[in-house]
């Protein structure tokens, strides 16, 4: 059976690129066909264009004294090594631009999971609820799907009843928040289950399988910090963690506008997998920074980023009982020790975890192959 995903475009984020390899790699592990649907590479304008940039990137070098490199964009250099494991191990299937044609020869298409539903982050939210296939008699399904918040403000009246028609047309819908549960029958008049990230569909063994197919050198320290955002408050906490448990911080990002160039390069997927597997402790404000942390069984504390949606934090912590994780200031982290202080019982979450992959496989295997 051949089965497409329709997922947010893979850019320089570990989560967004490793929440489409697990779920790929989860419906390959149920014996499906699958690929993942992605725009080119380069448009057919790409080489004009390229051009023009050279151009204007060594007009700002040779005139203004930028330090910037002429031959590729300063984008393409940071994401280099991100972009090398999409190309290797995720298995896209490339069309330009989205039509009734565009799924022909699959039998069933997986929307998720990340935020496809988050209009903001989508410049035409309808086409990741399938309006390019609305007449396509293909079988959809919804995987983890994610509104990103806890409300539909950011749609607007129009995007919100084209929306909702759209979703009535689905097989089978599933959320990565349980807030996603509610919107989708309040607003949406329609029925979804909770459902596991991709991400936790695989174990600790199964990124460590893929990180041994891989050129990786030891962690630099045993405090592992992954912050999407960088700031002062933030870089309180490491340090305050840093002397409390006598441990070296190591950044497995360092993406931030503010840095050098050379700083801001992406350092491979399998090498920023094995710092979790590495790590004494994670600090981190990114939702999939938490769930690596769970994969691993690693001690760790989330500092919330309600700019990319506090409620994914919340909702995933609560799953396992340790929302006392998460603080939204360091005077919230230093006003709460105690929650710092204890251990994270990782018997009862992973036995949670198993409980919640056999059902997310479940949902899988019956709603595809139906």
């Amino acid at each position: 059976m051949k089965v497409i995903i329709q997922t947010v475009k893979l850019e320089v984020n570990y989560g967004g690129v490793l929440q489409c390899y697990a779920l790929q790699t989860a419906l390959e592990k149920l014996g499906y066909d699958v690929k993942v649907l992605s725009e080119p590479k380069y448009s057919k304008f790409y080489y004009f264009i390229w051009g023009l940039a050279i151009l204007k990137r060594a007009f700002k070098r040779l005139l203004f004294n930028e330090k910037i490199p002429i031959l590729h964009a300063p984008y393409q250099i940071i994401g280099k090594n991100v972009a090398n494991f999409v190309e290797s191990k995720i298995h896209r299937y490339v069309k330009s631009g989205r039509n009734s044609s565009t799924l022909r020869g699959f039998d069933c298409v997986v929307v998720g999971s990340d935020q496809v539903w988050r209009s903001i982050y989508n410049d035409k939210i309808e086409d990741m609820f399938l309006a390019y296939a609305e007449n396509n008699p293909i079988r959809r399904i919804s995987y983890a799907a994610s509104f990103g918040i806890d409300s539909v403000n950011e749609y607007t009246p129009e995007q919100l009843k084209r929306c909702s028609s759209l979703l009535k047309k689905f097989d089978a819908v599933s959320v990565r928040e349980s807030s996603g549960v509610a919107i989708c029958k309040n607003d949406f008049g329609v029925y979804a289950v909770h459902v596991l990230d991709p991400t936790l569909l695989l174990t600790a063994d199964d990124y460590r399988d893929l990180v041994s197919q891989a050129d990786t050198v030891p962690s630099k320290g045993k405090l592992l910090v992954y912050f999407l955002d960088i700031a002062d408050d933030k870089l309180k906490v490491v340090d305050y963690l840093a002397k409390k448990y006598g441990l070296t911080p190591f950044f497995v990002n360092q993406n931030y506008p503010e840095y050098p160039l050379e700083q801001r390069i992406q350092i491979p997927v399998e090498q920023w997998i094995r710092g979790f597997d590495d790590a004494d402790f994670v600090v981190t404000d990114s939702f999939h920074g938490c769930v690596f942390s769970l994969i691993f069984n690693k001690q760790f504390v989330a500092l919330a980023n309600p700019r990319r949606g506090e409620e994914r934090f919340s909702s995933l912590l609560n799953q396992f009982s340790i929302r006392r994780r998460l603080f939204s200031s360091y005077a919230d982290f230093i006003n709460n020790q105690q929650c710092v202080n204890e251990t994270i019982d990782y018997q009862k979450i992973n036995e949670l975890l198993e409980v919640e992959r056999k059902e997310a496989f479940q949902f899988l295997k019956e709603n595809i192959s139906q």
